[in-house]
């Protein structure tokens, strides 16, 4: 028996993260940890009640590719996975977030410009010696 199954917790821990899984963003709450009452962003998801404590790393990683305004970060999927990280002289197995980015809108073929009908009549410059001719446009 794992002894964490014995220890829920409401927040991801790296081992959660063993195997990468993608999850879709659907809130942001800032919560406070800690003795110091530390307050840090915690991330809400739609396909799990667990939140990620997103620490300054993580969440330079997502501004980087979604921007600063966290409401930009809404409904868009990261992936979470476990990465041995130095942490205060040691090595620790920490979450690492990567931005997911939506599939490519597929190229859709856009119809070339159709020139103009093309008339049978000659070509005639007017000029003043010569007539106007009614041409089969005028009507």
């Amino acid at each position: 028996m794992n002894i964490d199954s014995l220890f829920p917790s409401k927040y991801f821990r790296a081992d959660d993260a063993a195997q990468p899984r993608v999850l879709t963003i659907s809130g942001i709450t800032v919560e406070e940890f800690g003795d110091d009452r530390q307050k840090k962003p915690v991330l809400h998801f739609l396909e799990d009640s667990r939140g990620l404590v997103c620490n300054k790393t993580n969440a330079g990683i997502i501004a980087h590719v979604l921007g600063k305004d966290t409401d930009n970060w809404m409904q868009r999927q990261i992936e979470l996975r476990a990465e041995a990280v130095p942490f205060q002289g040691r090595i620790v197995d920490a979450i690492r977030v990567r931005v997911v980015q939506p599939p490519a809108a597929p190229v859709t073929a856009v119809a070339a410009p159709q020139s103009p009908p093309v008339s049978s009549a000659p070509i005639v410059a007017p000029t003043d010696a010569t007539p106007q001719v009614a041409s089969q446009f005028d009507v």
